[in-house]
C-alpha cells in the first residue's frame, strides 16, 4: 500500500497570492473608474426616487402617518408609469340650489316628488311635459266636462292663474280625456276663457301615475318639483287663492 500524497505548501502560497492581488487590482480598477466618469451611480426615477428622498429627509423622532389617496386618478405618462392627481383638499361639493327634487322618492303623495309626465295639448300640435317647469310653482287639475264640480271651479282657477301669472304661477288642466269628447272641451274652454294649458290625457298617464279616483283632484307642486298639497273635489276661489299663495312661498 503507498500512503497518500502531501500537498505541496508552496504552490498553495503560490496560488492564493495570485487571487489576492487579483481581487486587490479589480478593486482599484473600479475605484479608478468611478471616480473618472466612466462608471456612474444608477439615479432612481419614479416611485423609487420620491421613496428614496423621503428616506433620507426622515428625522428619526418624527412620527409616520399614513394619509389614503381619495378619488385620485391615474393617468399613464411617458416619464413615469402612473401620475397620481388627488383631488384638491379644499374642494367642496355643494348643490347650486337647496333642491330637493333630486333627494325626493317620487310618490303621488305630499312631501314627495311628483312623477313626471308628457301630454299632448289642447290643439295636438305639441306636447308638455311636467320637468319642463322645475324651478316654477305649479298646479295640476285633473278635470272633466262631464264632471259639474269641475265645471263650478274652473272659472275660479283661471281668475287666480291671471293673478299670480307674473309671479311665475303654472296651471296645467289635464282633462280626462279617455272619458270625454273633444269637441265638448273645446267648446267649454272657449266660453270660459281659459288661458292656462290645457292637456289631454288620451292614455290614463296622469290619472295612474297620481292615482286619481274622484274628479275633479287638484295637484299643487313647488318650483323644486315637490307635491305640497292635493285637494279632492271643488275648492273655491278664496281657498285655492289661499293655497297658491302658500305654493308661492316655497
Amino acid at each position: 500500500m503507498t500512503s497518500p500524497r502531501k500537498p505541496n505548501l508552496i504552490v498553495i502560497a503560490i496560488v492564493a497570492l495570485f487571487l489576492c492581488l487579483f481581487v486587490c487590482m479589480a478593486f482599484f480598477l473600479f475605484y479608478i473608474f468611478f471616480k473618472s466618469g466612466v462608471i456612474t451611480k444608477i439615479q432612481p426615477t419614479g416611485i423609487t426616487a420620491l421613496v428614496e428622498e423621503n428616506i433620507q429627509n426622515l428625522n428619526p423622532t418624527s412620527t409616520f402617518t399614513f394619509s389614503p389617496i381619495i378619488h385620485s386618478t391615474l393617468t399613464p405618462t411617458s416619464a413615469d408609469l402612473f401620475t397620481i392627481t388627488p383631488i384638491a383638499e379644499d374642494a367642496t361639493l355643494t348643490p347650486t340650489s337647496p333642491n330637493p327634487y333630486l333627494l325626493t322618492p317620487e310618490s303621488p303623495e305630499i312631501n314627495y316628488r311628483a312623477p313626471n309626465f308628457s301630454l299632448t295639448d289642447l290643439s295636438r300640435t305639441g306636447t308638455i311635459t311636467l320637468s319642463d317647469y322645475l324651478g316654477k310653482p305649479v298646479v295640476v287639475d285633473y278635470w272633466a266636462t262631464w264632471c259639474p264640480p269641475c265645471r263650478e271651479e274652473l272659472p275660479s282657477i283661471q281668475k287666480v292663474y291671471q293673478e299670480y301669472s307674473d309671479q311665475g304661477l303654472v296651471v296645467l288642466g289635464v282633462n280626462n280625456i279617455d272619458n270625454d269628447d273633444i269637441n265638448s272641451v273645446f267648446d267649454f274652454v272657449t266660453e270660459n276663457n281659459l288661458s292656462f294649458d290645457i292637456l289631454l290625457d288620451e292614455s290614463n298617464i296622469v290619472i295612474e301615475e297620481y292615482q286619481i279616483l274622484y274628479l275633479p283632484t287638484t295637484i299643487f307642486i313647488d318650483r323644486y318639483g315637490v307635491i305640497r298639497d292635493i285637494k279632492i273635489g271643488s275648492i273655491s276661489e278664496d281657498e285655492f287663492r289661499d293655497l297658491v299663495q302658500n305654493l308661492i312661498s316655497y
